[in-house]
């Protein structure tokens, strides 16, 4: 250790600088209080040792100025005292002091004591290097956070979740959450909302379903049916995610002008499709396994299929919702939703079962995230109709254009596919794309696709 040794009796001062140096220590000498105070701003000794009584500045005045120029690094303070010093050294001990030594000095007693400090110091100096590479961690966290929720919020379209049909509520138990929900329209207007869940909660969870939003937007812009966007999302997350991640998703599809519903659920909880009133007409359960643990070959991605005859929500949750708990440890359950949407309020459905829900959990943190969509259904009074508002004549003008000159001239595409090669081949996405690029067809497009 650096000591810092101060006396003005030139004896003491020689004879403990002596014995200091004789333990291996490097010893730093001053002859007064203020002589003290510059030592250790040239020097920060680790510890010092100082008489109470000296001219120009007493022991305890320097040891306040010591302490205050040290700030968080620690720098033990000895008095060493003599007799009829003890009121001056109970003022200085209560002012930041942490030992004395009586003199005349015993020196068993003084290396005792440099040994008690050494370890303590090198106690504290881990102490310190600890909290400096937790400030570390935590500025590393929080900036790796700040990126994965700029990425979420790049990745999941905001503007797409505000799609009239739909209504959430998402709440994490962190910064970030490890639920997603994403909602895109199909060319035909159909309307496609997933809502995953990725194993644990905070940034690794959010992580996990990353890998999910490309081809689910893509797919779906594109008009690829469920099953197979869910196909791409297992080969994807299986590819990306590290063995033994896997995300649990419910994949929905409400197609308003045939009336039809299309639900897959692997390993999240019950899905409801409940009426106007809010009773449950239909249910959904998971009989799959999530994304991410078997190969595709070995999963079945078809779904369940529902016919509407009424207006309604198609209800799906995270586990974070029905597993939530109260300061009286009561779940806050299934049933408790269900029972919400019958209620009557002037709120739209999300809004109040949010305010019902915090108040429920009375302050109390939940430990998992939560999730909750409600996906509307039967509002489309024109069902069955499709493409009658445009007649034969007025789509074979539609598919007119000619895109050198701007003049009309009449086209024509062709795709002839055998039976062997529509085992494996999507039509419809593969014509969409096309469709896409023809900047006449844009307001068409729904027709075409029907």
């Amino acid at each position: 250790m650096k000591i810092l040794v101060v006396d003005d009796t030139e004896a003491i001062l020689l004879l403990i600088s002596r014995f200091v140096e004789a333990l291996g220590h490097k010893a730093i000498l001053a002859r007064n209080g203020l002589d003290a105070i510059e030592q250790c701003r040239l020097e920060q000794p680790d510890l010092v040792l100082m008489d109470v009584m000296m001219p120009i500045m007493t022991g305890p005045e320097a040891a306040i100025i010591i302490k205050a120029e040290s700030g968080e690094r620690w720098v033990p303070i000895v008095f060493v005292t003599g007799i009829g010093e003890e009121n001056a050294l109970a003022d200085a001990i209560e002012r930041g002091a942490d030992d004395y030594i009586n003199k005349p000095v015993n020196f068993r007693v003084l290396e005792a004591k440099l040994k008690a400090f050494g370890r303590t110091l090198e106690l504290n100096r881990k102490v310190r290097e600890q909290s400096e590479r937790l400030a570390d961690y935590y500025e590393n966290a929080e900036e790796e956070k700040r990126v994965v929720r700029h990425l979420m919020e790049q990745l999941v379209n905001s503007e797409r979740l505000s799609d009239p049909q739909l209504q959430y509520l998402l709440s994490p138990a962190e910064s970030l959450s490890g639920d997603l929900i994403a909602s895109a329209r199909t060319p035909g207007q159909a309307l496609h909302v997933m809502l995953a869940d990725g194993i644990g909660h905070g940034l690794t969870a959010a992580l996990n379903v990353l890998p999910l939003t490309q081809p689910f937007y893509s797919m779906t812009e594109k008009g690829y049916a469920i099953s197979d966007i869910l196909l791409e999302m297992n080969d994807k997350v299986r590819q990306v995610l590290p063995v033994g991640r896997f995300v649990c998703v419910t994949l929905i599809s409400i197609d308003e002008t045939t009336g039809c519903i299309e639900i897959w659920n692997g390993g999240m909880p019950m899905v409801y499709l409940v009426n106007e009133q809010g009773d449950v007409v239909s249910e959904c359960r998971s009989k799959n396994l999530p994304l991410g643990i078997i190969p595709s070959h070995s999963m079945d991605f078809s779904p369940e299929r529902f016919y509407s005859n009424g207006t309604g929500y198609v209800v799906a949750c995270s586990d974070g919702l029905i597993e939530a708990r109260n300061q009286q440890g009561e779940e806050f359950g299934i049933e408790r939703l269900l029972q919400l949407l019958k209620e009557k309020s002037n709120l739209k459905p999300i809004e109040y079962f949010q305010e019902i829900f915090l108040n429920f959990l009375q302050q109390e943190k939940h430990h998992d995230d939560v999730s909750l969509v409600l996906a509307s259904f039967g509002a489309n009074p024109n069902r069955d109709l499709k493409i009658n508002h445009h007649s034969s004549e007025d789509i074979s003008q539609l598919l007119t254009a000619d895109f050198a000159t701007g003049n009309q001239s009449t086209w024509r595409y062709n795709l002839v596919l055998t039976a062997e090669e529509l085992r494996y081949v999507n039509t419809i996405p593969f014509m969409m794309t096309f469709v896409k690029e023809i900047k006449s067809l844009a307001s068409s497009q729904s027709d075409v696709f029907f």
